[in-house]
């Protein structure tokens, strides 16, 4: 629509567009009416295509953004169906950084192949124009562009992808460093280590910075750079138009002004697509960090999920030959091990730091696999449908995790607020003894425990615990060290409310000291592999 306009301005007697027959037999023939008219046009035109632009740039940004949503929860389940010695090998900033962070990374790339392949049709479009124009002198400024593309991402190209790896590392140092900081307050403060942890966090948060300000003054040298090759560009091509014979000098204008305005138009746009490959570059290990997550599926998910065998515990639990070793371990923590647990006993585990106390719940509950042997409830192995064999099962460790929630959803862990049945709610929290407790608060079930249970003492979180697990109406109880944190007489009051329990339920209990087990009718020693 410029050419139009230029050749109006500049009186052009042999304007192309303007002596086409179906455009001039429409058009008035004073110059100045014509000139309204021409402009009346280009602003319609430029009303609807930035209304066109507008919706389609909502609707890319609503596509990415969708993506990522999609990409980051996909990451999280992929996670969350992992077995629990995937967990033991990684480290959970690195995994929240990828979810979170790494994942929207992701996304930027994304949209950068986007805006690349939007830009190169625009180029496209703008270079055939310009070539039925001027075929030589668009070969040459087209050549020009090119040349001066590929030079700056080659220049450029490695640095940008050493820099992204360190603000990947310096990344997850960072979100390393502040959940150290924050879950240990109280010895920072005795110790007065503030300023140690704040240089710490100080070093992660300078690579990230310095990654970012190079990264980003090198994104803004093609803009510099096309800048210079424009101008280079628009002189070289007035020079040639002057040496040619027989051009006349309104004809230059026209071609000047008609270089100038694509020029403008065209030099955004390779700009656009060198910034966008040196972007993707830049964030190259964000893509190597997340594919993965991606194409990786969980077998041991897909096999239980697929499974429909029906798994009770009516009669007893047989623990038999089973051997486990963590992974990267030669010699098995858990070796050749056979017990028998019948429905209502209080069993006791005991036995000293490292010899699998907690890994036989864990393999109890399925969340890693015996190496061989078998794991039988009521004649049925358990690893035919462990999401059936899960629903027998209530669990409770040394650290209760405490929601920063009410005390409702805390109990009712998991199920959404709306489908919380409050007379269930009331009889596990009776039975947990914690009811009077919670009866006591100003504001009930709905009182807030704080962020891990910072309101409540190691008893009351304890029994919020137990209370969780009654709320599913469990068939047998595994508690993991539950009662270490405690001092004697909130643990003699916890072992009551155990032996109280035991009456409806079956309890293995795991701990480390003899009088936690004061209550147990059978006691597995695996220090002295015996029961």
């Amino acid at each position: 629509m410029i050419i139009p306009l230029l050749d109006v301005l500049n009186q052009s007697t042999d304007s192309y567009f303007l002596n086409l027959e179906f455009i001039k037999k429409y058009l008035p023939s004073d110059p100045r009416e014509l000139l309204i008219n021409v402009l009346m046009i280009i602003v319609l035109i430029y009303v609807f295509k930035n209304l066109i632009l507008f919706f389609f740039y909502f609707w890319r940004n609503k596509f990415i953004w969708n993506i990522y949503k999609f990409i980051s929860i996909t990451i999280l389940n992929g996670y969350l169906n992992k077995d629990i010695d995937f967990f033991f090998k990684k480290n959970s900033n690195d995994l929240i950084n990828t979810t979170i962070l790494e994942s929207r990374s992701y996304i930027i790339c994304f949209n950068e192949y986007l805006k690349i392949i939007s830009e190169i049709f625009l180029l496209t479009a703008i270079t055939v124009f310009l070539l039925t124009f001027d075929f030589q002198t668009t070969i040459y400024v087209v050549l020009l562009i090119s040349i001066s593309s590929l030079v700056i991402l080659k220049i450029y190209k490695k640095k940008l992808s050493s820099l992204g790896k360190v603000r990947l590392e310096a990344s997850v140092s960072q979100l390393k460093s502040i959940q150290q900081i924050f879950f240990s307050l109280r010895d920072i403060k005795i110790k007065s280590a503030e300023n140690f942890f704040s240089n710490k966090y100080l070093s992660s948060i300078f690579n990230y910075s310095k990654t970012s300000y190079l990264s980003n003054s090198i994104l803004e040298v093609p803009k510099i750079f096309f800048e210079l090759v424009f101008i280079f560009s628009i002189t070289l091509m007035v020079f040639i138009l002057i040496s040619g014979s027989g051009v006349d000098n309104k004809d230059i204008i026209t071609s000047v002004g008609i270089y100038s305005v694509a020029a403008f138009r065209m030099f955004p746009s390779v700009t656009k697509v060198v910034h966008a490959f040196q972007q993707i570059n830049f964030l190259k290990p964000s893509i190597e960090k997340v594919l993965p997550n991606l194409i990786t599926r969980n077998l041991n998910n897909k096999k239980n999920n697929n499974s429909f065998k029906k798994i009770s515990f009516n009669k007893k639990i047989i623990f038999k030959n089973v051997i486990y070793k963590y992974p990267g371990e030669k010699n098995p923590v858990i070796n050749n091990l056979t017990f028998e647990v019948n429905k209502g006993d209080f069993v006791g585990i005991i036995g000293k730091s490292g010899t699998g106390k907690s890994t036989i719940l864990d393999l109890l509950m399925g969340l890693i696999e015996p190496e061989s042997g078998q794991i039988k409830s009521d004649n049925t192995d358990i690893s035919l449908n462990l999401k059936e064999w899960k629903r027998n099962l209530g669990y409770v460790s040394q650290n209760t995790i405490m929601l920063d929630d009410s005390i409702k959803n805390n109990i009712a862990f998991g199920v959404p607020e709306d489908l919380i049945d409050e007379d269930r709610l009331i009889k596990a929290a009776k039975n947990a003894q914690i009811f009077d407790f919670v009866s006591s608060l100003k504001n009930q079930f709905q009182t807030k425990v704080g962020e891990r249970g910072v309101a409540l003492s190691g008893g009351q979180i304890q029994r919020i615990g137990i209370a969780r697990e009654l709320y599913r109406k469990p068939t047998l109880i595994l508690l993991d060290e539950a009662t270490s944190a405690l001092d004697n007489e909130t643990e003699k009051d916890f072992l009551n409310c155990l032996k109280n329990l035991n009456k409806d339920m079956t309890i293995l209990f795991v701990s480390h000291r003899k009088t936690a087990l004061s209550e147990c009718n059978k006691i597995i020693n695996l220090t002295e592999e015996s029961l």
